[in-house]
């Protein structure tokens, strides 16, 4: 987990320590509407916009780069056959994913439906 994740985490903890010991002074009809102004307080604060560095951005490139050279010469995405051109939109778009993944923005990773295929040559090479 990461340092920000940590931080936040234990801020939601110290929140909902506050929380209880308000609530014992609640009538009972007060006490979920008093865990339910702390859930949406930091259901909030995750919300805020995660910055991309030039670092990660530097990062992004060369990791697509590399992605490049793996691709076979035929992608296949979600059963249609890509142009020689936009393999290379796949391998950028991949690489940013995985930067995104890197910086916790997603609750489940998203995958781009590929379908590699080797280039079948004919008889006459």
């Amino acid at each position: 987990m990461s340092k920000q994740a940590l931080d936040q985490r234990k801020k939601v903890e110290q929140d909902l320590k506050e929380a209880l010991n308000e609530m014992e002074r609640l009538p009972r009809e007060y006490q979920l509407k008093t865990l339910m102004q702390v859930y949406d307080k930091h259901l909030m604060l995750g919300t805020a916009p995660v910055k991309v560095s030039h670092y990660d951005l530097m990062v992004i490139i060369s990791n697509a780069k590399q992605a490049m050279v793996d691709l076979p010469g035929r992608l296949v995405v979600s059963k249609k056959e890509l142009y020689q051109s936009d393999i290379r939109f796949v391998a950028m778009l991949e690489s940013f994913i995985g930067c995104l993944n890197r910086l916790e923005c997603f609750k489940r990773l998203p995958m781009i439906d590929k379908t590699p295929q080797d280039i079948e040559y004919g008889d006459d090479y």
